[in-house]
Parts: structure tokens; sequence; C-alpha cells
């Protein structure tokens, strides 16, 4: 699954968005893009408020038996404070998984302060627009679902403000693989499948049947 963001109608088909405050929330702009010309942004340069949420809810995505669900998107972000400020809450961008309908969530990403920010450590102090350069892409492993018993599952982009400055995020993707299958023949499975710095080995005492 992939979303740019390119066409005028927003949110995207099967997506839903959730303004807890029916304040400043999610939106597309053409101010700034990754690629092509559209991207999704938050207002947070004019966002008084402290600890409001809003979510935006991606389609659901088939993952039963699968292993390895990963989100991967582009992301821009400042704030107006030092983002290495010390006791000096930023906004915060999250994402959450859902298999229940959003009874429970399980959160797999989430960046504040310096850890966000795609400009440095500076403050900005007018509101921000990314140029080019300073977009990242970032990846979210949303899970193994082996032995999951839900047929699908949901991510949830979810932004906290705190009156920093803007996020804008590009080029969304959803990947949902197996491992290994020479592996999973011998009763051995690694996830993620790919990964980074760390991964799971699990043995079977039976080979699987795949």
């Amino acid at each position: 699954y992939s979303e740019g963001f390119e066409n005028i109608s927003f949110p995207p088909n099967n997506w839903q968005r959730f303004n807890t405050d029916a304040d400043i929330t999610w939106q597309r702009t053409t101010a700034a893009a990754k690629t092509g010309n559209a991207s999704m942004f938050i207002n947070n340069f004019d966002y008084t408020l402290n600890g409001a949420t809003d979510w935006m809810y991606l389609p659901l995505v088939p993952v039963k038996g699968k292993d390895s669900a990963f989100l991967t998107f582009q992301v821009a972000a400042a704030t107006y404070s030092p983002p290495d400020s010390l006791f000096n809450p930023t906004d915060t961008l999250e994402v959450l998984v859902t298999s229940d309908c959003g009874l429970t969530y399980t959160s797999v990403y989430k960046k504040w302060g310096k850890d966000l920010v795609t400009t440095g450590n500076v403050a900005t102090k007018t509101a921000f627009v990314p140029t080019a350069g300073q977009w990242r892409m970032d990846t979210a492993f949303l899970g193994d679902f082996s032995s999951s018993t839900a047929d699908y599952v949901q991510a949830v982009i979810k932004n906290t403000t705190n009156y920093e400055n803007n996020i804008y995020i590009d080029d969304i993707n959803i990947t949902v693989k197996d491992a290994n299958r020479n592996l999973k023949r011998k009763g051995i499975m690694i996830t993620p499948n790919p990964f980074r710095e760390s991964f799971v080995l699990q043995y079977y005492q039976q080979p699987l049947n795949i």
C-alpha cells in the first residue's frame, strides 16, 4: 500500500481523521513535498494548545500469517524551541498499531525533539516549510503476525502538539512479507525481515509446511 497525497481529496480513500479538540488537525498541503506536489502536515506552529492529539487512521491491511509488516514514510519536522532543550515538551510524532478497531494500541514508533527534527539542532522561529534536503525516511516495524488470529491491522499516525512547529509526512508505504522461506522450511524464523540492530530468532520443533 502506498500514499503520496497527490489526489486533492483528503483524507485519502479509506483513511479516517480524528480531531479530538475540533481545532487544528492533519491536512493536505502543496507548500512542500518530498515527491510530487503535495504532502500531509499539521500546523503545530499555530496550535496554541499543549498535549492535544490528532490521529490519522490508515486503511486496514491484511496481515494474518505474515511475519514482517513495515510502514515507511518521509518526514520533515522542526521545533520553535532548541530541539535538545531539557524539560521542554515538544511536539511528538507517534505510530501505533491496532488489530481490534481501536480498543487497544501498540506503539511502534515515537519521536520528538532532536530525534524527530530534520533541520539539525536549531530552533526554527518561523512557520516551518521544508526544503528538498530537509526530509528523512523513517521506518516503523508494525509487528510479527505469523501466529496472529487477527485478519487485519490498522496503522495510526498520531500528533501530540506542544505549540512548537510544523510536521510534514509524505510517501507512505506499507509492506507485508514473509521471512526467508528456506529458513522456514528448516524450522527457523527471523523477524523482522529485514532488520536493523536487533532481531528475534525463533525455532520450531517441526519445519513449517509452506
